[in-house]
């Protein structure tokens, strides 16, 4: 024990002596060292982290046609993409649908901004269909009363009257779902425009209430947007947009029998039927109907 801690001290006392010079080379191999170390790191990041790739629109020598973005193969859609022969996807009649795939595109745009040349524009509500594309069961009216409360209810109100907080910041008021005043203090419609009545009908001098007008036609003011409502078909699929409206029609259904309660009729009157949509009746789910369970309007499939 005694001869290791003395070789051990005569060692240290001989590094000690050591010339200057070599102890700086040694600090010059400790950072040659130290240096080589840190450049070899970033040779260890594998290649899948930073793969090559190009940028959009950029050239490619790897194709004939020299394009890196290559196109799709035919009949290729998106997976939440409805085709346009699918009632999904259109308020419209397939009539009108024809006409407008011939168009190129050029009838998407919004509805105040479609002139009488365009098919699909609101100068006649034969343009659009009256029924919805399925059956509307409870569980969809819950799903487009969850949907209006999200996307709709900050401008027109949680009782459809355009009373929602956007509108009482300065904003344009939406119409009102209804024919009458569904509170004390609401503003009456500006100009010939009677409350509760279409505005896109009326750009085309046909005055009819928001509560006739074709469910298709709804359908398309959600999708293509109209005035200064923006269109929605980003936000919301096109399958909420249909239960939306479903329960838009709830709102107005039962309204409506509140308000024929107060003129003494027991009886809600008929929807009028659309002119010029024959085919609409043997279309699955057909027109909304009212019944009243429980004193709550439901929407279903009817007759």
């Amino acid at each position: 024990m005694i001869f290791r801690f003395t070789r051990l001290r005569r060692n240290l006392i001989r590094s000690s002596n050591q010339p200057a010079c070599y102890s700086r080379q040694n600090t010059v191999y400790q950072i040659l060292a130290a240096a080589l170390v840190l450049f070899a790191i970033p040779a260890c990041q594998q290649k899948m982290a930073k793969q090559p790739y190009y940028r959009p629109y950029a050239e490619s020598e790897f194709f004939n046609d020299h394009l890196s973005v290559r196109p799709y193969e035919e009949g290729t859609i998106h997976r939440t993409q409805y085709l346009l022969d699918n009632p999904l996807a259109t308020g419209v009649t397939p009539e009108v649908r024809l006409e407008q795939a011939k168009m190129e595109g050029k009838f998407n745009v919004p509805l105040d901004k479609i002139n009488q040349a365009l098919p699909g524009a609101p100068n006649n509500p034969a343009n659009f269909v009256t029924a919805f594309p399925f059956e509307i069961t409870p569980a969809d009216l819950k799903r487009g009363q969850e949907r209006y409360q999200i996307y709709c209810i900050e401008c027109h109100g949680p009782l459809g009257n355009g009373k929602g907080k956007i509108a009482e910041r300065g904003y344009l008021k939406p119409t009102s779902y209804h024919t009458i005043a569904m509170e004390p203090n609401e503003v009456p419609e500006s100009g010939d425009l009677p409350k509760g009545y279409s505005r896109g009908f009326f750009r085309w001098n046909i005055k009819i209430p928001l509560r006739e007008v074709p469910v298709g036609y709804i359908f398309e003011v959600i999708t293509k947007g109209y005035g200064g409502m923006p269109d929605h078909a980003a936000q919301i699929p096109a399958i909420d947009r249909w239960r939306i409206i479903a329960y838009v029609r709830t709102l107005q259904l039962s309204r409506f029998a509140e308000e024929n309660k107060k003129i003494g009729s027991n009886n809600l009157p008929t929807k009028p039927e659309q002119p010029g949509n024959p085919k609409s009746k043997d279309q699955l789910g057909k027109n909304i109907e009212q019944e009243d369970t429980k004193g709550q309007p439901v929407v279903r499939g009817g007759k």
